[in-house]
């Protein structure tokens, strides 16, 4: 439906001569990050639903005082295998027009807010058990300028930073999805 939503907006009458529409759309972050989400979070409860539980998830804090300000967490896909040992995969998706940032003393660095976001979902979940406190998270971003396929690990959990590149054929943004999930 999201898709459908897009194409008709695009076919909306303007006042500007051209492609203004398509340029605004492809401008916002917003739309366009919603509509990846999606697609990726549907696309993997297709292709692997009898072997894993994809889904958005709602995760807590943890906080033992129970403060009901607190808020609560909303995973852009949570993966679970179905089988034992039940490994557990959070992916964040992101839309930006730029996938890196500009470190302070030069040179490209992971954007650090999505970094945060990410590694708060992974440790916030680590006292519900081993499943939990070996969680693997990865950072998805459609290609914009290069392609990223990097990896880290923080206090035990296995951070990948990877692209999709869009623009590409059907089959090897199929190909590049499935790779992403079996060498997790």
């Amino acid at each position: 439906l999201s898709i459908c939503e897009l194409l008709f907006t695009l076919q909306l009458p303007t006042q500007s001569v051209g492609d203004a529409v398509l340029a605004s759309l492809l401008g916002d972050e917003v739309r366009f990050s919603t509509l990846f989400e999606s697609f990726v979070r549907n696309f993997y409860r297709h292709h692997y639903a009898t072997e894993l539980t994809v889904q958005r998830e709602r995760l807590s804090w943890g906080d033992l005082l129970m403060n009901p300000l607190v808020p609560s967490m909303n995973t852009d896909i949570t993966v679970v295998e179905k089988a034992p040992p039940n490994r557990r995969l959070i992916i964040d998706t992101k839309y930006y027009s730029k996938t890196l940032d500009q470190g302070p003393f030069g040179g490209p660095k992971f954007k650090a807010g999505n970094l945060y976001q990410l590694y708060t979902y992974l440790r916030t979940q680590e006292d519900r058990g081993p499943r939990f406190r070996d969680a693997q998270g990865m950072l998805l971003y459609p290609t914009t300028q290069q392609e990223l396929n990097e990896s880290m690990e923080v206090q035990g959990h296995r951070i990948r930073i990877a692209t999709v590149n869009l623009a590409l054929p059907w089959e090897a943004i199929e190909v590049r999805l499935h790779k992403l999930l079996r060498d997790w």
